[in-house]
């Protein structure tokens, strides 16, 4: 029977009706990253930010200022507490909610897309296993071995976000939040990350990879300065004495903010650390993770912020963010400031 524009739109008909979900599900993610304005989370206004703590001018200030508030990272994003770690609804949460840098994970498909995903492997995060071997997909549970076309047939484990592209966090991180990435081994700068970055015209919002030498992080911002007239912010290695030392060292004499990359805290209550971090206290900008759920409370807080760390990633990053409110009642105005004694 030859087709008709009635024949046509009935089937169309029978395909919306038949899949009502995805369809809404589809447009709503291409909506996000157009318009990612448009996202309302599920927490309703509970943690709402204020207007100061979505300042992209102030967020930027505060980056390299040694005697400025403490910057606070979202690891993996939302990370589990209302959306999937790594995904695009997570992002869009904790942007509202007022996080300063989103960190997250990269890792290549089998066609070089750059996708959000902590794992090399496929099976802990999505519905990975419902989908194996059918209708032509991989067998494989690596990450590597899909293309995008394929990774779009799966969904974030028990939801219907899927696996998003950091070509779409750039989207709507761009002038509103910093990105620092993760599982470093996995991409290329230059081949991989940079080309998104030039696009997108997001120059200011992917971070410069820690494990990256000072030499070169400082050769990819003066490149950047002469083409665009704008560059990735840094922070060096500095997870041990050694790499710590000579971080300053070079980022002193390349004329860079001496903003430096510790590890998680394990020992950091010890009286060596706490020395060199009174010496450090408004000359350098120091991160820090706490990621160990007993290191990842209040009380752990108070002391990050009274010995003069700079960014503080940990994983409940709304309570953070309640806390940094009564810590900052306005990012903007110093004499309101309420840093712990």
């Amino acid at each position: 029977m030859k087709p008709t524009f009635r024949n046509v739109s009935l089937l169309c008909l029978a395909l919306m009706l038949a899949f009502p979900a995805c369809r809404a599900e589809e447009k709503k993610a291409v909506d996000y990253v157009q318009h990612p304005e448009l996202f309302a989370p599920v927490w309703g206004d509970k943690y709402t930010a204020r207007p100061d703590m979505l300042d992209w001018e102030e967020k930027k200030a505060a980056f390299n200022d040694p005697d400025g508030r403490v910057l606070l990272v979202a690891h993996r994003g939302d990370n589990n507490l209302y959306y999937p770690e790594n995904s695009l609804e997570g992002a869009l949460s904790v942007i509202a909610a007022g996080a300063d840098i989103i960190e997250t994970d990269i890792h290549l498909t089998k066609d070089g897309v750059p996708v959000l995903m902590h794992d090399d492997t496929l099976e802990r995060t999505t519905d990975w296993k419902e989908h194996v071997g059918k209708n032509g997909l991989p067998e494989s549970s690596a990450v590597c071995d899909w293309t995008y076309e394929e990774l779009l047939n799966l969904r974030l484990k028990s939801t219907e976000y899927r696996i998003p592209t950091l070509e779409q966090l750039i989207c709507v991180c761009k002038n509103r939040v910093f990105i620092t990435l993760d599982k470093i081994n996995q991409f290329d700068w230059e081949k991989d990350i940079l080309p998104l970055i030039v696009k997108h015209e997001a120059y200011e919002t992917v971070l410069i990879p820690y494990t990256y030498s000072v030499e070169r992080a400082h050769g990819i911002q003066q490149q950047m300065l002469e083409k665009y007239g704008a560059a990735p912010f840094y922070f060096a290695d500095a997870r041990n004495d050694e790499k710590q030392a000579l971080s300053i060292e070079q980022l002193r004499a390349a004329g860079m903010p001496v903003n430096l990359r510790d590890g998680e805290v394990v020992g950091f209550l010890s009286e060596d650390l706490a020395s060199f971090l009174q010496e450090a206290n408004g000359k350098y900008k120091i991160y820090i993770e706490v990621l160990r759920s007993e290191h990842d409370k209040k009380r752990f807080w108070d002391i990050i912020l009274q010995r003069g760390y700079g960014y503080l990633m940990g994983n409940l990053i709304y309570a953070q963010l309640d806390y940094w409110k009564e810590i900052y009642p306005d990012y903007t105005d110093r004499s309101t400031w309420n840093i712990p004694d």
